[in-house]
């Protein structure tokens, strides 16, 4: 903690799919199954150009409820914190700058192997370093 008491940090919101979340029942994160896969993207839009570009609504649950998204949308404004969006393995491209690691979509859990152990293990090896590093990445833009 003393390392960073005092300073001051940036919120880092990674995107990523899985396609086991189109299958039914698995996931709340879309209206349906198939509109999962744009809720990453659509959450982080909605944090960077302050409006979905992705798809025509925000990210609704089954239950009508919108996306969380626009809770961290409000607390990042209050806050003035910086932020940035990682594309970890997006399915749906967002169409707003992000920083790229290279991630790819996992597959169905159902297959066996939704990704397999090589990939895993060099995200998992990006991660720690980007987080702990101020290592750059390239950035893309729609």
């Amino acid at each position: 903690m003393k390392r960073i008491w005092g300073k001051r940090g940036i919120f880092t919101c990674t995107i990523a799919s899985t396609l086991t979340s189109t299958i039914p029942g698995i996931s709340e994160a879309g209206d349906t199954p198939e509109l999962t896969l744009f809720t990453g993207p659509a959450d982080a839009e909605l944090l960077m150009a302050g409006k979905v570009l992705c798809m025509k609504d925000i990210p609704m649950n089954p239950g009508n409820i919108p996306t969380p998204a626009t809770l961290t949308k409000a607390a990042l404004e209050l806050s003035g914190m910086p932020f940035a969006i990682i594309n970890g393995g997006s399915k749906v491209t967002p169409r707003i700058p992000c920083i790229e690691v290279g991630g790819v979509t996992g597959e169905k859990i159902t297959g066996g192997h939704a990704m397999e152990h090589d990939n895993v293990m060099r995200r998992s090896s990006t991660g720690r370093s980007s987080g702990s590093t101020s290592r750059t990445h390239t950035i893309t833009s729609w």
